[in-house]
């Protein structure tokens, strides 16, 4: 799954479906934090990033749902970001592709 592939999925979505996704993708990345729990000790960077990308789902749900003023681009770039600097890329893959029901 690549950047693009992310983007194409999530834009062809109507409002309500990006909702749902945006939802559904916020309840499978506590899935991948409750995995982090064993290496926390080592490094509780993991649950930083887990902890960001999840304030930044639930700000994204919590926005006005009739406005383009936070488009949901803008918050899987955001979302992208975070998992690349936080090393939880893969985690935040796993979720998308669950979420957004991406195959390849």
């Amino acid at each position: 799954m690549n950047r693009q592939q992310v983007m194409d999925a999530i834009r062809h979505k109507s409002r309500s479906e990006q909702f749902n996704s945006v939802l559904h993708l916020g309840a499978e990345l506590t899935v991948c934090a409750r995995a982090a729990y064993p290496v926390c000790d080592a490094n509780i960077e993991h649950l930083v990033g887990f902890n960001e990308m999840q304030h930044r789902i639930y700000g994204w749900l919590r926005h006005p749902q009739g406005g383009d003023e936070y488009p949901v681009e803008q918050l899987f770039e955001g979302l992208l970001a975070a998992a690349t600097h936080y090393g939880i890329a893969g985690d935040l893959s796993w979720a998308i592709r669950t979420s957004l029901h991406i195959t390849s």
